[in-house]
């Protein structure tokens, strides 16, 4: 544009207009991860319940209830690590 003979005023208002709009897709994208990062510690809560619903299921063969506790701590410890070190920190 400005080998063109383009006038500086327009060329500093298109620049102005490219930055204004870079800004608000990069705060959609913001935005996405926010919210990802706040929903993601209640998935892992509802991982846990599951888990633990499904110890209480196998209470008359210990064996199995490790498994369920196993499903309960790993959801939780996935969704505290996924908001925390892959979302939040966008």
């Amino acid at each position: 544009m400005v080998l063109d003979g383009t006038p500086p005023e327009a060329v500093e208002q298109i620049m102005e207009l490219e930055i204004t709009n870079l800004e608000e897709r990069h705060m959609i994208g913001h935005s996405i991860f926010k919210n990802m990062g706040s929903y993601a510690p209640a998935f892992g809560m509802i991982g846990t319940l599951m888990g633990l619903v499904n110890m209480l299921q196998n209470l008359d063969d210990p064996s199995k209830i490790g498994a369920g506790m196993a499903v309960a701590l790993l959801t939780t410890f996935y969704g505290a690590i996924f908001a925390n070190l892959i979302c939040i920190p966008f």
